[in-house]
């Protein structure tokens, strides 16, 4: 199976994803799959947008109500991506 690049928006899954039951910086590092700095970038953009909050006591991060509905619509997205991949492949295949 090729292995296609994350665009923003599956970056942007990916942290929702991992931050829905609150989590640590370390582990959305690692389950997101990130680098140090595209995680500083993206959680910034994130907290910027109203998506995700930070609990300072316990250094953990949340989805917001706008997060949790952005988490949906992203993943109809990605549904719908796969869709058109899986339809583009059959086609060059004829």
């Amino acid at each position: 199976m090729e292995r296609r690049k994350r665009d923003r928006y599956d970056i942007i899954l990916d942290i929702l994803e991992t931050c829905v039951r609150g989590c640590k910086k370390t582990e959305l590092i690692y389950r997101a799959n990130l680098s140090f700095e595209l995680a500083q970038k993206y959680l910034e953009l994130l907290m910027n947008s109203g998506l995700l909050t930070f609990e300072s006591t316990d250094r953990i991060y949340s989805l917001t109500k706008k997060g949790e509905e952005t988490r949906k619509l992203l993943l109809e997205y990605r549904h719908v991506k796969k869709i058109y991949h899986d339809i583009r492949s059959r086609l060059n295949m004829l």
